[in-house]
This record gives C-alpha cells, structure tokens and sequence, in this order.
C-alpha cells in the first residue's frame, strides 16, 4: 500500500518498489491468463468482440462492485452472489410459474429484472455487500 500510496517516500524508508510493482504485474498477467485459458476452451472461439467487448469488461468489473470495491472478499462475495442471481432471474422469466404466464414469451424481462435488481443492490448498498455487513458487524 505505501508503494501505491507514494512511491517516494516508500523508496525513502528501504521498500524495493520496483520489485513490488513487478511482482503484482507478473501475478496479474499469470492470473489474466489462466483465465483467458479457460474463457477460450469454455467458447471454443476468439472473436475480438466476444472476447474484448463492453459486455466482458462489465462483467469483470461488476463482481468487486457490487461485493466491494478495495477489499479481498469483496470480488468473492460478488461473484458467489451475482452467479445464482443471473441463473435465477432467468429461470423465472423464461420459464415462469403459473401466477406469472403473462411473462410467457416475452423476450429480454430477465436481463431487465437483472439489470433492475443491480441497480437496487448498488443504490441500497453503496459500499458493497461486504462494506455493509463489515459496518453492521463492527456497529455490534
């Protein structure tokens, strides 16, 4: 942190910052790439859209939104959260129960009830899941 924080003054006081800048770009790009591996064998295609597009980089950054931005469980909780959410918002209005025929057919209403319930999680939890149950537990 005092590498990201100032540099200079983490130099000053004997922090290798060029090491450390090192190590956290070479960890990143060993990480990016085990999941490119794995993003490639799931599609078994590479198409710059299907891999660069706006729809990947939302969907990288929306579980550490939404978990909780600058802490460890944050991306963790997010993505255990955001997985069964999109699974179940489409079940439902693709296949809906009988109180909700009327949704038969109707293409799209589960990406927007998703789209919906997002936005209803960022406003009422502005500091993430993890941020708002770190707040209640420490106001215990």
């Amino acid at each position: 942190m005092a590498a990201r924080d100032d540099e200079e003054a983490a130099a000053s006081v004997g922090i290798p910052v060029m090491r450390y800048k090192l190590m956290t770009m070479a960890l990143a790009g060993a990480i990016s790439s085990v999941a490119g591996a794995f993003y490639v064998q799931y599609y078994l295609f590479v198409d710059p859209d299907l891999a660069f597009g706006s729809s990947q980089s939302i969907q990288a950054i929306l579980p550490a939104v939404i978990g909780g931005v600058a802490t460890i469980w944050g991306p963790v909780i997010g993505a255990a959260v955001l997985g069964p959410l999109s699974d179940v918002t489409a079940t439902v209005l693709r296949n809906p129960p009988p109180f909700l025929d009327f949704l038969q057919g109707r293409g799209g209403l589960d990406v927007i009830l998703y789209g919906l319930l997002l936005i209803v999680i960022i406003l009422l939890l502005p500091k993430g899941i993890y941020g708002a149950l770190r707040d209640r537990w420490s106001r215990r």
